[in-house]
């Protein structure tokens, strides 16, 4: 039998993909009222139908079919609780579907699990402080929501604290990397003001010519005349590791 480029045999038809069909009314007089919101509230009113749909089918999957006695069944319906997802840089309440399976253990349901990771949160924070936006002004830099739906994450302690994590965790992260790769020739050490802060920071440059971030450590009130040097200071390879451990 010839085959296709594709690798499937000639004339054998592909199974099309699993399809989704959700009913939402157009609310063409808040549309006309409201150009601002309603858009995006159009928006999160699809998301939400096609993510409890998705729920469903899922939980139909693990439970069987709704109101049909199945002594084989694995899990059972649960009901519904409050749950939240990520979206437009901060968390939505949401109803969540619940599955249980016969011995009482909670089942996961993948399409709510996707939905509710916290990743797009931690970038759109992350974007967001670096481009100068406040924590105080975070929630109002972001995309406003209809009358009426629930959100969190979006105060000035909730980011302040996200914000602080984040970058704690990249900061230990980053510190952790070991020196010994690099064939540094030459390091400098220079401290850059950063409002009211000395950040002392030492850069390595390699035998090719490329520039590394050895190392931070923010400057102590005594030495902050002596922060900015008339020429870059130079230092040995060694020091600056130590001083990277132990800051």
């Amino acid at each position: 039998m010839k085959k296709s480029r594709t690798g499937s045999p000639a004339g054998e038809a592909l199974a099309p993909p699993p399809v989704v069909t959700v009913q939402l009314p157009l609310p063409v007089l808040d549309v006309l009222a409201d150009t601002r919101t309603a858009f995006f509230g159009l928006c999160l009113d699809a998301g939400q139908l096609v993510l409890r749909t998705l729920m469903e089918q899922e939980r139909a999957r693990l439970c069987g079919p709704k109101n049909v006695p199945n002594p084989e069944r694995r899990a059972y319906r649960g009901g519904s609780v409050r749950g939240e997802v990520t979206l437009g840089g901060r968390r939505i309440l949401v109803p969540r579907l619940r599955a249980r399976s016969v011995d009482g253990h909670e089942l996961e349901l993948p399409s709510f699990a996707y939905a509710a990771r916290r990743d797009p949160l931690n970038a759109r924070t992350l974007e967001a402080i670096a481009i100068g936006v406040t924590t105080r002004k975070y929630g109002r830099a972001l995309d406003p929501l209809p009358a009426g739906v629930g959100e969190r994450a979006v105060s000035k302690s909730s980011v302040s604290r996200r914000f602080v994590a984040l970058t704690s965790a990249q900061l230990t992260t980053w510190l952790a990397q070991p020196l010994d790769g690099l064939e540094v020739r030459i390091i400098l050490i220079d401290g850059l003001h950063f409002r009211d802060h000395v950040i002392l920071v030492a850069l390595g440059v390699d035998s090719q010519g490329r520039k590394h971030v050895l190392a931070l450590r923010e400057a102590r009130p005594r030495t902050r005349p002596s922060a900015r040097p008339s020429s870059p200071t130079c230092a040995s390879a060694a020091s600056i590791s130590s001083a990277r451990c132990s800051s």
